[in-house]
């Protein structure tokens, strides 16, 4: 009688859950952190569903719009192949925009430009080039000019070139833009005199 009286008074208190701190593994300072990390980012790609996209003014007359989603067709036993758009913008006059890729070396007359932000490490114990296949080389009209590092998407005219290349900064290249050369400033000099 007394053990069926004790189990009926302690009835209510399992039913209740209580709080407590996590003890064992949940409680290490990794898997908090990796638990904070899991919200902040289901939070960072709510906002990115929530955000209207951004759309982009219309291309100028005689320049084709590409994204990177339309640069290879279907993976078929050869791998990935240029997609039939791609080859037909071949030498025309195309714009893309993308991200320049950050690296801590540039090289001048070209950097990398990709679908989404990419950081490339070259220091350190794992050197490793984690560029997507879709990364296009920029070709600027300045041979010898470095060009810095931009944040934030860019959106780039010029001449679209299909093929293997090596660049000058050592990278084979199967994609390049080769940019518009931007007009010089009209000085007072250049104006026609009345």
């Amino acid at each position: 009688m007394r053990v069926l009286f004790l189990c009926l008074a302690a009835a209510p208190l399992l039913a209740q859950p209580t709080p407590h701190t996590p003890r064992g593994p949940a409680a290490r300072p990794e898997a908090l952190a990796w638990q904070r990390y899991l919200a902040q980012s289901q939070a960072a790609l709510g906002e990115l569903k929530a955000s209207p996209a951004t759309s982009l003014p219309p291309p100028p007359a005689g320049v084709s719009h590409v994204e990177f989603s339309e640069f290879f067709g279907p993976i078929g036993d050869r791998g990935l192949e240029y997609s039939p758009k791609l080859r037909s913008l071949a030498g025309q006059r195309v714009r893309l925009a993308g991200y320049m890729v950050r690296e801590p070396e540039r090289s001048s007359g070209v950097y990398r430009l990709t679908a989404w932000p990419v950081t490339v490490e070259a220091n350190g114990l794992c050197v490793a080039d984690d560029t997507p296949p879709a990364t296009v080389h920029i070709v600027t009209a300045s041979p010898t000019q470095k060009i810095p590092w931009q944040p934030g998407q860019l959106l780039l005219t010029g001449t679209l070139e299909l093929g293997a290349r090596v660049e000058s900064d050592g990278r084979n290249s199967i994609f390049r833009l080769v940019l518009d050369p931007t007009p010089e400033p009209a000085t007072a000099a250049d104006s026609p005199r009345s």
